[in-house]
């Protein structure tokens, strides 16, 4: 199972962002294309490279960014603040949390996550073509393989 399913099952769990868009931000688990083909308001788990894993422990550190898009700069003038506003909600949700068994939105079985930490704070990443801004910030976690 991938961590992004747990991360993802999480989020739905906390009200932050599910598949169905319930709560305002639909998740994706996958890069944040800059076409109109998903919500303006999405939040996207994306893998990325973690640190190695313990030995002889069972323990993976797997990494994952977040990236938050919002409405259109020109549609709402506190767009800005309203997508960075949901990345510091997930953020502080994320950090520090654990050790927790995280729920999974697919029907395999919960891992068991000592820790997840974000490496830095969200960040602006960019503004997307549409006058989207896209918030991100990287986590590492550390993952019972068992």
């Amino acid at each position: 199972m991938s961590v992004l399913d747990e991360i993802g099952g999480y989020l739905a769990l906390a009200g932050l962002a599910s598949s169905s868009g319930a709560g305002g931000y639909t998740l994706v688990q996958h890069w944040l294309p800059d076409s109109t083909a998903l919500p303006n308001k999405t939040v996207a788990l994306i893998e990325t490279g973690g640190a190695p894993p313990s030995l002889p422990l069972e323990l993976d550190h797997p990494g994952f960014q977040v990236q938050v898009r919002g409405e259109p700069v020109t549609r709402v003038a506190t767009t800005f603040t309203d997508t960075r506003a949901q990345a510091d909600a997930i953020f502080a949700a994320l950090h520090g949390l654990g050790p927790k068994t995280l729920p999974s939105t697919s029907a395999a079985a919960s891992r068991y996550y000592p820790f997840i930490a974000a490496n830095h704070s969200p960040a602006l990443l960019h503004v997307d073509p549409v006058g989207r801004p896209v918030m991100v910030c990287n986590f590492t976690a550390t993952r019972s393989r068992t």
